[in-house]
């Protein structure tokens, strides 16, 4: 897991192992994005890389850096006005399921996110790492033009999320 914009007492990377969990808590007018990498390898020292969304830090820590598409990113700002905003975005490709649950607070903060394997039916012409992430129409054709020429159907509803748009 790696994150982006630094907070007090906090790193840029670690690990979550399968199943389990983390909670942050950050301050008030805080904005930035967490998001996962797979198939990891990282020395005794932290150094290292990741086969998806891996930041490019050669080490465990990103230090500001962002995820290398494809990435199933979360996105939050918080403090805006009254409202804090958060989500889970496929806009630069999916790598693994991810959901963000809310507690404490006011208000009716649902959870978001996708917690189905999306990979597994990503289309050949999208998938990266050897099937382990699906990159977006729009990285993978360059641009969106070319989405329009090369339209891609999907069979699981997920990928309307975020992933290909008509221009």
């Amino acid at each position: 897991m790696a994150r982006n914009y630094r907070y007090p007492n906090t790193t840029t990377g670690f690990e979550l192992t399968k199943g389990s969990s983390q909670s942050n808590q950050a301050p008030t007018g805080w904005s930035g994005r967490f998001w996962g990498r797979t198939g990891c390898n990282f020395d005794g020292s932290g150094h290292g890389s990741c086969a998806t969304a891996d930041c490019g830090s050669g080490q465990v820590e990103c230090n500001g850096a962002g995820a290398t598409p494809p990435a199933t990113l979360t996105e939050f700002t918080l403090g805006s006005g009254t409202m804090d905003f958060y989500d889970v975005s496929l806009v630069d490709g999916y790598n693994l399921p991810m959901i963000v649950e809310v507690s404490g607070g006011s208000g009716a903060c649902a959870p978001t996110g996708c917690v189905v394997d999306l990979n597994r039916n990503c289309p050949m012409e999208l998938r990266a790492a050897d099937g382990g992430s699906c990159r977006s129409a729009c990285e993978a054709f360059g641009t969106p033009r070319v989405l329009l020429q090369r339209r891609v159907q999907f069979t699981g509803s997920m990928y309307a999320v975020g992933v290909f748009a008509d221009v």
